[in-house]
C-alpha cells in the first residue's frame, strides 16, 4: 500500500468526490483510474457522489490529519440525510458497507432507495452565488452536498434556483471520472436550470432547508417504528385519528393535496392519487418499507413539523419518561415502588393531553393525564381503572375494623367513603352464594342441552357437535373444560400428508428473489416491468411463487414491496428514453411517445411529459 503525502483539506459541505477530484487536479494526473487506484487503491470502483465506498482504504492512503472516518461522513456524504429514516440496524449495515474496502454490495440497494419511486438528480448542480463565495474566501470553486440531494432545486443559503452541469450523478458515462466544478462550467457550452419547470414558491425553500438541515444537524436514527408512532401521534392531534385508532386517510389525502400544489407533487414524484395503497399509506401503516426522505419531508410540513421537533422526538414520545413506573396501590406491599412495566400512552382530542394507563401485576391499573413536568407528577393518579383483588381484599378488612373512622378508612384506602363502601359492601357472602346458585341452575341447562344433542347422534364427531350447538359447547368450554373432554368422542386420527417446509422455502427463496429484482432494475437495455410473473421467471421455482406465495410472508413482502404500476413502470421507461435519446434526432411528443411504448396514458402520465416537454 503506497501513502500518498498529500491529500487537500475538506471545505464546508463539500462532498468527498469533490476533495477527490481537487486532488487529480491538483496532482496533475491525466488517468482517471490511476486517481482511483491512488486513493482507494481500486482501479474498478465508481466515483461515487452520495455513497462512496472503501473509505477505510482511503483513510489509510491519504495524511491522518487531514480528517477522520466519522467527520467524513457525517459531513461529506449523503448519508445522514437518509439515516434518520432508517431502522439502526440498517444504519450500522451501511456504514459497514461504506467503510468496507472490499464492498462489493449495492450500498443505494441496501438502504431501499430503488423502491422508493424517486429518481435521482440527472446531473450534478450548483449555486451561482456559491461559486462567487467560494471563489472569494478559498480561492476555488467545488461541489456542495447540499445541491446534489435529491428532490432539491434551490440553494438553501441564497434560495435561488440551482444549475445543472453535464456531469452525470449516477455515474453512467463517467464510472472513474473526478471532474471537479470548474472543469465541469468550463466544458459546458451552456449551463440549465437543474429543471425546465420549477414551483417558486415558500414550499419549495421550505423543502429545502428542512432537507439540507437534515444534513447539518446529527439527527439519530429513528426507525420506522418511531416514525409511524410520532405521526399517528400528532394526527390525534390534528383529529385524523378515530376513536378506535383508525386513520381518516380519505379526510387526509383530501387535506395533504390542497396543501400542495399538483405541479410540486408531480415534480417530486409523489402524487397521491385517489388509490388504495399509496406511498401515504405505507409511511402511515404497519411498518414494513421504508420510504424516501424527501416524503418524510413533505408530510413532516404538512404536520407543521421542524427539525428541533425531530432531535426531541423521542422525547415527544415520551410523556411519562421511561419505565418502570410506579405502582400506587396503598394495600400492595410495593406501593410507591417501580414495579410497573405495562404503559399504554393514549392521546385525548378534547384536553389535548397525553393519557397513560398503567397496569400492575398485582392487579392495580391507573391513569394520568401527561406530561409529567415534576418528579412528583409520577405519584399522581387521575382515575383507577381497576383496584384488584389484593386492594379490595384489604378494603374489606379496613372497613369492618370498629377503631377507625370512616375518613381514616378512606384515607388509608386512597379513595372517598362512597368507593369504599361500595367495594366493601359488593362481592359479599350474600351476593357470591346467590351468583353461585344462578350458575349452578345455567350449568344444569346446558348440561342437558349438549348431552340431548350429543345422544341424537350415533357416532357424533366433536365438529359436528360443535357446529350444531356452539353456545352450549363454548360455555363449557370456558367454564367446564374438564367435563366436556370427558364426554367428548375421541378425535379421529388424520393421516398426515408430508408437509412442506414453508419457513425454510421462504428463507431459501427470498435471496433469488432479491437477486432476480435486483438484476431486472440494473439491466442496461429497455427497462422490464417487476412483476410478480416476471420475478417468477427468474427463479429455480417459479411455481413456488405463482401459487403460495401467501405462504411465503418474507418473499410476500420483498415482492410487493417492488413491484411496479403501470404508470410506475412508464414513468421509469419514460425517464430511460429521456436519458439515452440519440442526440442527432429531433425530440418530437409523438416519436417519444412511440419509443417508450405507451399505447394508453392516464392524466398523471400526460401531465408527466408535458412537464417533461416544457
Amino acid at each position: 500500500m503506497n501513502v500518498i503525502s498529500y491529500f487537500p483539506s475538506l471545505y464546508p459541505d463539500e462532498v468527498l468526490y469533490s476533495a477527490c477530484a481537487r486532488y487529480k487536479k491538483h496532482t496533475n494526473i491525466k488517468a482517471q483510474k490511476t486517481s482511483m487506484e491512488a486513493l482507494f487503491g481500486n482501479n474498478h470502483l465508481t466515483a461515487s457522489v452520495d455513497f462512496p465506498s472503501n473509505i477505510n482504504m482511503l483513510l489509510q492512503q491519504i495524511p491522518r490529519d487531514v480528517i477522520n472516518y466519522e467527520t467524513l461522513l457525517q459531513k461529506h456524504t449523503l448519508f445522514p440525510f437518509y439515516k434518520p429514516f432508517l431502522p439502526l440496524e440498517r444504519v450500522e449495515k451501511v456504514r459497514e458497507l461504506m467503510l468496507d474496502h472490499q464492498c462489493t454490495h449495492n450500498i443505494p440497494g441496501t438502504i431501499g432507495i430503488m423502491s422508493y419511486g424517486i429518481s435521482a438528480p440527472r446531473n450534478l448542480r450548483y449555486c451561482e452565488d456559491c461559486i462567487s463565495e467560494d471563489s472569494l474566501n478559498y480561492g476555488e470553486i467545488y461541489w456542495h452536498r447540499e445541491h446534489q440531494l435529491p428532490g432539491i432545486f434551490h440553494c438553501d443559503k441564497h434560495q435561488k434556483l440551482l444549475l445543472e452541469t453535464t456531469v452525470n450523478y449516477s455515474g453512467k458515462g463517467r464510472k472513474h471520472n473526478l471532474i471537479t466544478l470548474e472543469e465541469a462550467i468550463n466544458e459546458c457550452k451552456y449551463i440549465k436550470p437543474s429543471r425546465n419547470y420549477i414551483v417558486q414558491n415558500d414550499l419549495m425553500l421550505k423543502i429545502s432547508n428542512l432537507a439540507c438541515e437534515l444534513l447539518r444537524r446529527d439527527v439519530s436514527s429513528l426507525g420506522l417504528e418511531t416514525m409511524r408512532s410520532f405521526y399517528k401521534a400528532v394526527l390525534s392531534k390534528k383529529g385524523y385519528i378515530t376513536r378506535k385508532g383508525n386513520i381518516r386517510f380519505k379526510d387526509l389525502i383530501i387535506d395533504f393535496n390542497n396543501f400542495y400544489d399538483n405541479e410540486l407533487l408531480f415534480l417530486l414524484e409523489s402524487s397521491i392519487q385517489k388509490e388504495t395503497d399509496t406511498w401515504l399509506h405505507k409511511l402511515l401503516r404497519k411498518p414494513r418499507v421504508t420510504c424516501h426522505p424527501i416524503r418524510h419531508i413533505l408530510f413532516l410540513l404538512f404536520l407543521d413539523a421542524d427539525i428541533n421537533l425531530l432531535l426531541n422526538i423521542k422525547k415527544e414520545l415520551q410523556p411519562f419518561g421511561k419505565g418502570p413506573w410506579f405502582c400506587l396501590n396503598q394495600a400492595a406491599d410495593h406501593f410507591h415502588k417501580p414495579t410497573i412495566k405495562d404503559c399504554s400512552i393514549h392521546y385525548c382530542t378534547h384536553s389535548n393531553l397525553h393519557i397513560g394507563i398503567f397496569s400492575c401485576s398485582c392487579g392495580f391499573t391507573y391513569l394520568r393525564k401527561g406530561p409529567d413536568k415534576t418528579w412528583a407528577d409520577k405519584f399522581r393518579k387521575d382515575r383507577v381503572y381497576s383496584f384488584g383483588e389484593i386492594w379490595i381484599a384489604e378494603c374489606k378488612k379496613v372497613y369492618i375494623n370498629p377503631d377507625l373512622s370512616l375518613r381514616e378508612k378512606s384515607r388509608r384506602m386512597g379513595v372517598d367513603p362512597k368507593t369504599l363502601i361500595r367495594y366493601s359492601t359488593t362481592n359479599g357472602a350474600e351476593s357470591s352464594a346467590a351468583e353461585t346458585v344462578k350458575t349452578q341452575i345455567e350449568l344444569e341447562k346446558r348440561t342437558k342441552r349438549l348431552l340431548r344433542n350429543i345422544n341424537n347422534h350415533e357416532t357424533p364427531s366433536r365438529s359436528v357437535i360443535r357446529r350444531e350447538n356452539p353456545r352450549d359447547y363454548i360455555w363449557h368450554y370456558r367454564n367446564n373444560r374438564e367435563w366436556l373432554y370427558s364426554i367428548l368422542p375421541k378425535n379421529s386420527k388424520r393421516i398426515t400428508k408430508q408437509r412442506i417446509d414453508w419457513l425454510k422455502t421462504d428463507n431459501e427463496i427470498l435471496g433469488p428473489v432479491r437477486s432476480a429484482i435486483n438484476n431486472i432494475f440494473k439491466y442496461d437495455g429497455k427497462p422490464i416491468r417487476v412483476t410478480r410473473a416476471e420475478i417468477s421467471r427468474r427463479v429455480e421455482k417459479p411455481n413456488i411463487i405463482e401459487y403460495s406465495l401467501n405462504k411465503l410472508p418474507k418473499t410476500r413482502e420483498v415482492i410487493s414491496s417492488f413491484i411496479e404500476s403501470t404508470e410506475e413502470f412508464q414513468i421509469r421507461r419514460i425517464n430511460w428514453v429521456f436519458d439515452n435519446w440519440k442526440q442527432n434526432i429531433e425530440l418530437s411528443m409523438w416519436l417519444f411517445k412511440r419509443e417508450v411504448g405507451i399505447n394508453k396514458e392516464s392524466e398523471f402520465i400526460k401531465k408527466y411529459l408535458k412537464i417533461l416537454f416544457s
